[in-house]
């Protein structure tokens, strides 16, 4: 395997997981990018040396011959000459009598900072994603299906330069149409309370705020909220507020101007945390859709604008200058405050564990003097603050202590040396502050390793707890971020993935499939080693929450992570509803909707659920039933499922004397069961 994909390149496009190279940017590739291309470059033919792209790919690495590269704003494929790793098979594709070719995209990306043409390349780019004819980019790929979307955009591009013709019939977009009415929160202001940043002590502003039902039921349960939509509520004021909310409003926006001054109206009300919310793309979502302008008209007279996660991200950071952080598909938050940034990324990687090693046991007396009378006469406020260093796993600071807890100690007449010493003694055990440093060492390893992402922040900025752990743990900012980028460049290591990945099969911890994938229910994720759970923490940066999924995959082969999500989980045989596919390597997600002709159910569910699960011995029990119909192979995924109901409905003796009957009693299974 080509091993520089593991870790990612500096320079090249990436498609699928393969690198593609103009012959003029080799010299700014990685050294065994170079030696590759030099070696295999020597087994080409004599007349196939017209060369100037190169694709390297997991097995193979192929020439690829683009004449008219620099003039064409989308170059035909004219010739391929690919070398196989394994085998050193050489194979020669001609594409010049092809009625339909396969052409190049964003050629910026293959070419160094000094190509001549560059800067057309890159304009010509950004103004096509503006105008939004890139989206599901795996139906593109060749010449025909490339025109055939500019035709329905009407665009013609003409040596790197557009023209747009513009429907001479007016189109009056109505957008109050899309105003839905809620009876629950909607998922962005769901996740702004799960992620602890939207309580009875905050203000909250909700930019188009539709109908008002996210104030409403907000306001029900204490949270000072307000809003403001231009159809429903246009007299209420905008009001500045720590979380501003600015849900599905930007995608229904016909008018790219506008949609950004929306964007930024919210952004100026902000003082903690922005919120924003759009319509991701799925593969139904557009498939019949009436392209218009940058998105599509649906059949009420509503416009749509459906944003991928890479478009989102972008669109966010150009307007706002501020990096925007993925929460969701097609939900990022974008905080203005800097300390409730690093607090909410630290609580992404915080597995919980410390709320439930407070002290709560009982404990021995210490011989009894005077100073240790008033000491446990004093144990209510010792047990309070042995419970904040049970939380921390060491030491506490004296500025970091509650300000309640300190006027307890001071009203108790004990100093806070003393009191801490106390704790250390009696209230807090060695081999449990251990355990707990360890969980988070951990924890604050795997945030600096996705920090490292972004921008690093400098030490001061840094919450002041924060600066503690750093000095606790590891003495200062530089080992902690050495150990974070040894963390981070270890999961491109397919051994070492590998190598986890069993460790924590063998410990019951998800099951590796039969195509070396690790599947695992979302509540194993935190008790994975540390290398498997940066990997899934990676997907975070171009996803957002992972852990809303039912069933995660780590493709440890291919560098990709799946997210699937369940219809009814907790049934025996869920169905799936919706799979995204996380590719590391092309920083690409894909998502991936499934309708009555698609249904596929997750038989052998135990395998991926921890053994302490509540419902794991009844589902075990299950599982072991169903691996007896001998008709069915589940090994792996097991039978589609309409294959499945039609054998449950021709064999109902079989399914009897299982004794499955009553799972599969009225319709469970199937929707054409005959019961009533």
């Amino acid at each position: 395997m080509h091993k520089s994909l593991e870790c990612g390149g500096v320079i090249g496009k990436r498609v699928s997981g393969d690198l593609y190279l103009h012959k003029k940017a080799i010299p700014l590739s990685s050294e065994e990018d170079k030696d590759l291309i030099k070696e295999n470059s020597k087994r080409l033919p004599k007349n196939e040396q017209g060369w100037n792209i190169v694709r390297i790919g997991n097995d193979n690495i192929a020439f690829l011959s683009y004449p008219d590269f620099d003039e064409a704003a989308f170059p035909t494929l004219h010739k391929s000459v690919r070398i196989d790793f394994l085998d050193g098979r050489i194979s020669t594709r001609d594409f010049t009598s092809y009625a339909n070719p396969p052409i190049l995209h964003r050629k910026e990306l293959l070419v160094p900072d000094n190509y001549p043409r560059r800067q057309e390349f890159i304009a010509l780019t950004a103004k096509l994603d503006e105008l939004g004819v890139f989206y599901d980019p795996h139906k593109i790929g060749f010449q025909q299906q490339w025109q055939r979307r500019l035709n329905e955009r009407g665009i013609t591009v003409k040596d790197h330069s557009i023209v747009i013709h513009t429907p001479s019939n007016d189109i009056t977009v109505e957008r109050h149409k899309t105003a839905l009415a809620r009876y629950q929160l909607s998922q962005p202001v769901q996740l702004l309370v799960r992620n602890r940043l939207l309580s009875s002590e905050t203000s909250f502003f909700d930019y188009g705020c539709g109908r008002g039902d996210d104030i409403e039921t907000l306001n029900a349960g204490g949270i000072q909220a307000s809003g403001w939509d231009p159809h429903f509520a246009p007299d209420q004021p905008k009001k500045p507020s720590e979380v501003v909310n600015i849900g599905f409003v930007l995608n229904v926006i016909e008018d790219l101007k506008e949609r950004r001054d929306a964007l930024l109206g919210a952004w100026k009300l902000t003082q903690k945390v922005l919120s924003i919310a759009v319509m991701a793309p799925s593969s139904a979502s557009i498939e019949n859709a009436k392209p218009y302008k940058d998105g599509f008209l649906t059949s009420r007279n509503t416009f749509q604008k459906y944003y991928t996660q890479e478009l989102l991200r972008d669109f966010i950071l150009d307007a706002t200058g501020t990096e925007p952080i993925a929460v969701a598909a097609g939900i990022f938050f974008v905080f203005a405050d800097e300390v409730a940034l690093q607090e909410y990324q630290i609580n992404r990687f915080d597995r919980g564990t410390r709320q439930s090693a407070r002290y709560t046991g009982q404990r021995e007396r210490p011989i009894t003097t005077q100073s240790i009378d008033r000491l446990e006469t004093a144990l209510p406020v010792l047990e309070n603050l042995a419970a904040e260093i049970c939380e921390l796993g060491r030491p506490i600071h004296a500025d970091e202590m509650p300000p309640e807890l300190s006027e307890a100690l001071q009203a108790e007449r004990i100093a806070f040396k003393t009191a801490q010493h106390y704790c250390f003694e009696n209230l807090c055990p060695a081999e449990e502050i251990e355990e707990i440093a360890k969980a988070r060492q951990e924890d604050l390893i795997l945030y600096f390793a996705i920090e490292l992402f972004s921008q690093h922040k400098p030490y001061r900025q840094l919450p002041r707890r924060l600066q503690q752990d750093l000095k606790s743990f590891w003495g200062n900012y530089a080992n902690a971020q050495i150990e974070a980028r040894q963390l981070l460049f270890s999961i491109g290591d397919k051994e070492k993935i590998q190598e986890a990945a069993e460790e924590a099969a063998d410990d019951g911890l998800g099951y590796i499939l039969p195509d070396n994938q690790l599947q695992f229910h979302r509540s194993i994720l935190k008790r994975l080693p540390l290398i498997l759970r940066c990997y899934v923490a990676c997907g975070t940066v171009l996803y957002g929450d992972v852990e809303s999924a039912d069933i995660i995959k780590i493709h440890i082969n291919s560098g990709k992570l799946s997210l699937q999500f369940y219809e009814n989980f907790d049934d025996p045989l869920p169905i799936i509803q919706r799979r995204i596919k996380i590719d590391m390597r092309s920083q690409n997600v894909r998502i991936f909707d499934y309708d009555d002709n698609d249904r596929q159910y997750l038989f052998m569910k135990s395998l991926y659920t921890p053994d302490d699960h509540p419902e794991y011995d009844q589902q075990s029990k299950f599982d072991r039933q169903i691996s007896k119909i001998d008709k069915f192979d589940f090994s792996g995924y097991g039978p589609k499922a309409p294959a499945f109901d039609e054998f449950i409905r021709e064999n109902p003796a079989f399914i009897s004397n299982l004794k499955l009957n009553e799972i599969f009693q009225c319709g469970s299974i199937s929707a054409d069961s005959d019961c009533k």
